[in-house]
């Protein structure tokens, strides 16, 4: 049961879900001992689909809002799924030196399930995992770095480089281009990826658990972005800028990310050149005027895309009053969060009838229309208070937006937040029309005076 703050003769209201309890032993089959450590993943079985899709539990537990346990812990399982809808489970135990177990269908119907697994000690070895690497003019490319995930796993390639570490195994190619991986460093699942980087480029290979060698591995020139950085009509230097991969990748498949990050300079120029090609996001961090969500851009391999930020629009002030009830001399600046937002919904509604938002909004995400939607919405958040509760949000171009405020002299995360010392504003306003684009002359929203309990 999500915990919440009471006040005294607060009505308090629990709403039981219907739940699936699967338990069961996890043994060897020969000996009958117990398996001591081992890793569950859950599979939804979906009519008329060959293939499940495995996720961990955790994975699944945030895919399916499920905050019931799921675990594998001692020789024991145990896992209890949200059952208010009919559906069918399979559970799947994976342990070092035993092959895969997978169970039974089981489903919710049954509310309390027994699964006893037991586990078949692993014979021989799995195959090693060949493949060549070529560069963007089908050369071989010695050198580069590959790497290999699991499914469930998430990885970044940071600044076009991909670093070592206990999530992906790297090896690096010869001069004819070739890796070989072990079978013992492979990883025990039914999907992996590769992924490699070179100077010469980037690329990345999905794979099943089976393979034992991959296509020739062609790589893409890495793109580049490169932009300005600007508040009004000066550089915004020292800024951190960044960018990161602007995709959803497959449910229960390995997650391939790219970032970066920089400073602008002293002209508030900044640039990315190893970025790997496709969907991605610049975003601008914190500073004066906040900093800003992602800006979605397509890089093309071996080409330069540019993207200036700020410059635009007009600047919007308000001064933030101290409410009614709050100590006037407390230092309000450290903690009170300030944030500015177009007044629409981040991701449009789906269309009437739609069954599964989820998989609507998957493949909403990279078309054009999604990317001109969200490249017009708006989002500057840790817009700081200035000296007697001032503020300031710069380059706002016009537009109908939401400036919401939640003040206080203390800490407004976490569990123990006293609701009474925290006073909240939900404000609309419009920027109107700006002949040009662009102006100095601010837009004021006069005084403003955050409440107790409520968001205007």
């Amino acid at each position: 049961v999500p915990q919440r703050n009471v006040r005294a003769g607060d009505d308090i209201v629990f709403t039981l879900k219907r739940a699936l309890v699967i338990s069961g032993t996890i043994r060897d089959v020969k000996s009958g001992k117990r398996v001591e450590e081992s890793k569950i993943g859950i599979a939804r079985v979906e009519p008329g689909q060959a293939r499940l899709f495995w996720q961990s539990a955790e994975a699944f537990s945030d895919q399916n809002a499920n905050s019931f346990p799921v675990f594998a812990s001692n020789g024991e399982l145990r896992a209890t799924l949200e059952a208010e809808k009919p559906a069918v489970f399979r559970i799947r135990l994976k342990a070092k030196g035993y092959e895969p177990f997978i169970s039974r269908e089981v489903r919710t119907e049954e509310v309390a399930a027994v699964v006893d697994a037991r586990l078949t000690p692993m014979t021989g070895e799995a195959p090693p995992l060949t493949g060549v690497v070529l560069t963007p003019d089908g050369l071989p490319a010695g050198g580069a770095t590959v790497a290999i995930l699991g499914d469930e796993a998430v990885f970044s390639v940071i600044d076009g480089k991909i670093p070592g570490g206990p999530i992906a195994k790297t090896w690096t190619t010869g001069a004819d281009g070739r890796f070989l991986i072990p079978g013992s460093m492979r990883p025990e699942v039914d999907r992996s990826a590769l992924i490699v980087a070179h100077d010469d480029g980037f690329a990345e290979a999905r794979l099943s658990g089976d393979a034992a060698d991959v296509p020739a591995l062609k790589l893409r020139p890495w793109g580049r972005i490169e932009g300005i950085a600007r508040i009004g009509d000066r550089p915004d230097a020292g800024r951190d800028i960044s960018y990161m991969t602007d995709h959803n990748d497959p449910i229960g498949g390995p997650g391939l990310n790219a970032l970066g990050r920089t400073k602008a300079d002293a002209e508030g120029r900044y640039v990315f050149d190893r970025v790997p090609p496709g969907e991605n996001a610049v975003f601008r961090g914190e500073g004066p005027g906040g900093g800003t969500g992602g800006y979605p851009i397509d890089v093309i391999p071996g080409g330069t895309t540019r993207v200036d930020l700020g410059g635009a629009g007009r600047p919007v002030v308000a001064k933030v009053e101290v409410p009614e009830g709050f100590d006037p001399a407390a230092d309000y600046a450290k903690f009170t969060e300030c944030s500015v937002v177009s007044d629409r919904p981040e991701v449009p509604e789906p269309p009437a009838g739609t069954v599964d938002v989820d998989d609507w909004k998957g493949l909403w995400w990279s078309t054009a229309e999604s990317k001109a939607y969200r490249r017009d919405y708006v989002q500057r958040y840790a817009v700081k208070l200035g000296p007697g509760g001032t503020l300031r949000v710069d380059d706002l171009p016009a537009g109908v937006y939401r400036l919401k405020i939640e003040f206080s002299a203390e800490p407004i995360q976490g569990r123990d937040i006293d609701p009474s010392k925290v006073a909240k504003l939900d404000l609309p306003f419009a920027v109107p029309a700006i002949p040009g684009g662009r102006s100095d002359e601010p837009l004021d929203l006069g005084a403003v005076r955050p409440v107790v309990g409520k968001r205007r």
